[in-house]
């Protein structure tokens, strides 16, 4: 074969090799993946409160995969169950009937075409329970003083026995301290011994079962001296009433306030640090005699005695008779 012949097969032989190769190389790159996605998976709502036996839907979406199926699951549970709640598998969750030891609960969604990938939501669970501390208006004491609050607890749905218990807070810290006062257990508040000019602290009772449920007031300590007395309005009752309300005016009254007619304690309302209502019971008024009013501070200080006179009611005509007479009868 001439050597000019020769020459053009070695050239389209190593034309040949070069697309070979190429086609190889495309071949290795394609089946390394180079154009293959990452798979990827979210869930909304991101976080969730949801009250006992209610329910929350979930939406999962799946991304670089055609695959775009899910399990799901509550606290690595597949489905859930009665303790931590259920997940169907359209992502819709139902809490549980009872309430948690733990307030929250993990809700997930796995991809099926790969199990690595999953994306979770936090859900808080709630009993749905109101708590209200007494007094809603709060109360004002001095350095010192003590107060019961009290609190209910309605729309309880789950009532066991330790449903309606609930954790006693000051300013946010459990049982309060030297700075904001104590409380007990038992809601029994004990104001700071010192303080130095008026201040607020927030009482607040929180489920023991459930602490996204709670309920608040204010008590407020404010550094006063001994209660003085001015007057009483109105300064004149009638005798042999049922009781009789009246309007005690002075300085320096706090909630535990105390009036007292005659030296005996009488139901007392608290109206502000210069104004208590006094309700004086029949007993103190059988005779029409003047009373003596002071007011009581829980430490045991007294106001100055103001009068308040009691008067004999005008007799008043009940039925006569006969009912009727003939006229010039006699």
């Amino acid at each position: 074969m001439p050597a000019e012949a020769l020459d053009l097969v070695r050239s389209k032989n190593s034309e040949k090799l070069t697309c070979v190769v190429s086609l190889l190389l495309s071949a290795v790159v394609i089946g390394c993946g180079g154009g293959s996605k990452t798979v990827a998976v979210t869930i909304t709502p991101t976080t969730a409160t949801v009250k006992l036996q209610a329910t929350q839907q979930f939406t999962a979406t799946v991304t670089g995969n055609d695959n775009t199926n899910v399990t799901w699951s509550v606290n690595s549970v597949t489905g859930g169950n009665a303790t931590v709640g259920t997940v169907t598998t359209q992502g819709l969750y139902t809490a549980p009937a009872n309430a948690l030891n733990s307030s929250s609960v993990s809700v997930t969604a796995t991809s099926v075409a790969d199990t690595s990938k999953s994306a979770s939501a936090t859900v808080t669970i709630s009993s749905g329970a109101t708590v209200t501390v007494f007094p809603t208006a709060g109360v004002t004491l001095s350095p010192g003083e003590t107060f019961q609050f009290t609190d209910t607890v309605t729309n309880v749905i789950d009532t066991s026995s330790q449903s309606t218990a609930v954790y006693w807070y000051v300013n946010g810290v459990q049982g309060g301290n030297a700075t904001t006062g104590t409380i007990t257990t038992t809601g029994l508040y004990s104001a700071p011994a010192q303080i130095g000019s008026s201040t607020t602290f927030v009482v607040k009772a929180t489920l023991q079962a459930d602490s996204t449920s709670s309920g608040q007031t204010n008590a407020s300590v404010i550094p006063v001296g001994a209660p003085t007395l001015s007057a009483v309005n109105p300064s004149t009752v009638a005798q042999s009433s049922y009781f009789e309300d009246v309007y005690l005016n002075g300085s320096n009254f706090t909630s535990t306030s105390t009036a007292r007619v005659n030296g005996s304690a009488v139901d007392t309302t608290f109206v502000s640090p210069t104004v208590l209502r006094a309700r004086i019971p029949a007993a103190n008024l059988d005779t029409a005699v003047p009373a003596f009013i002071d007011v009581m501070q829980q430490s045991g200080v007294l106001s100055g005695v103001v009068r308040i006179n009691i008067v004999a009611a005008a007799p008043a005509l009940i039925s006569t008779t006969p009912d009727s007479t003939t006229q010039g009868a006699g």
